[in-house]
């Protein structure tokens, strides 16, 4: 179970999933690259889809990405 991990899904409790890979959906607006986060997601997995890296993610998110090894499902976050 290689591709296990635990997602925390809100501040009380957490879930191991499987899988992801950034399949959520992505739209752009004024230039900016969203992403809404789905259920087993990793931030990783998010910037290979999008050509870019943890770190220059969690820059534009910063009032958002506090950990970049916790992302919750149904954020929306700017990837480019």
């Amino acid at each position: 179970m290689a591709n296990d991990e635990v997602k925390v899904l809100n501040d009380q409790e957490a879930e191991t999933v499987s899988g992801g890979g950034a399949n959520g959906p992505s739209w752009v607006d004024g230039g900016a690259t969203y992403y809404r986060v789905v259920r087993g997601d990793t931030l990783s997995e998010i910037a290979v889809r999008f050509g870019t890296s943890v770190w220059n993610i969690q820059s534009l998110n910063r009032d958002v990405i506090k950990n970049v090894d916790l992302i919750r499902e149904g954020w929306v976050i700017r990837v480019k």
